[in-house]
């Protein structure tokens, strides 16, 4: 029958205690090891950014995301951003979506007035006048 030296003994009396070739040195690796796994992991699952900014410009992407915007005050915000940009054709869209909110929720007439006007305001500033 086989010896059982204090090693493993003290191993089954303690679970968690460490396997006896164990060191710092081995810990070490292993977390090494994890991490260079955790980073090539990301590094497949995550788009490149470059990507990233031509999908930005594309128009049914662009679409896509102002649909899921729910407040007609943001998308003004939006809008007055792209005129200071004298992205016209952006800020009407943004303007547009605005009012499909408000005709949409039912909102006070003199709050349509004005997103009314703010939309007919752009409107006539991209036609150059």
């Amino acid at each position: 029958m086989q010896k059982i030296d204090d090693a493993d003994h003290q191993r089954f009396d303690n679970p968690g205690a460490a396997p006896r070739g164990d060191s710092l040195r081995d810990y070490l690796i292993k977390v090494a090891l994890t991490l260079v796994l955790i980073v090539g992991a990301l590094k497949v699952a995550l788009p490149d950014l470059s990507e990233l900014k031509k999908i930005e410009k594309n128009e049914i992407f662009r679409l896509f995301a102002l649909s899921l915007v729910q407040n007609p005050r943001v998308l003004w915000k939006l809008s007055e951003m792209e005129e200071s940009r004298q992205n016209y054709e952006i800020a009407i869209s943004y303007m547009d979506t605005a009012m499909g909110l408000i005709e949409l929720h039912s909102i006070d007439a003199e709050t349509t007035k004005r997103y009314q006007v703010r939309l007919k305001f752009l409107q006539d500033k991209a036609k150059g006048g």
